[in-house]
């Protein structure tokens, strides 16, 4: 039995680079909706979070296999990551945030951090050489992929998903 392997592609239409975020990633949460698994079986249902701007619509979730349906309201996720400032006084989160909830200072202190409108910029009181790693509320919105117990003969298989958004 090979090694499970799980892949997402993220697709942008309309928005300005840069200006917009779109990503997904498993529900791998210990209390997530896939209760911390990560691995599947043939014919399981697997949820996964799309994080994306507000300024941003899902328009489609095109599986290669399967069927992808919206899932259960998750609310906020509290996420974790290492913010790097460059000589400067402003980094980015890796998804939309909504508030920032904890932050230590690995090394050189910027000061207090301000989350910019845009829900991914995080600004530093000074500007300067340093890591942050910031804890952070998120609110993803949740799909769940229901699986094909088998395609065809093969009963080990991939299942890539695509995600579309425009602008709303």
């Amino acid at each position: 039995m090979s090694d499970p392997v799980a892949s997402i592609q993220v697709e942008f239409g309309g928005a300005a680079a840069g200006a917009d975020h779109l990503s997904a990633e498993l529900d791998a949460r210990p209390d997530g909706l896939n209760n911390g698994k990560t691995s599947f079986l043939p014919g399981e249902t697997v949820y996964f979070l799309i994080y994306k701007s507000p300024s941003l619509k899902v328009d489609a979730v095109i599986p290669s296999a399967g069927r992808v349906t919206p899932g259960p309201a998750v609310g906020g996720v509290e996420k974790e990551a290492d913010l790097v400032f460059d000589d400067a006084d402003s980094a980015a989160l890796p998804v939309p945030a909504v508030g920032l909830v904890d932050v230590i200072w690995l090394g050189t202190h910027l000061g207090g951090l301000t989350l910019q409108s845009d829900g991914l910029t995080v600004k530093a009181a000074s500007s300067g050489v340093a890591v942050a790693r910031v804890r952070f509320h998120a609110t993803p919105e949740a799909w769940g992929l229901d699986s094909p117990t088998n395609i065809g003969e093969v009963v080990e298989f991939d299942i890539h998903l695509v995600i579309k958004a425009s602008p709303r």
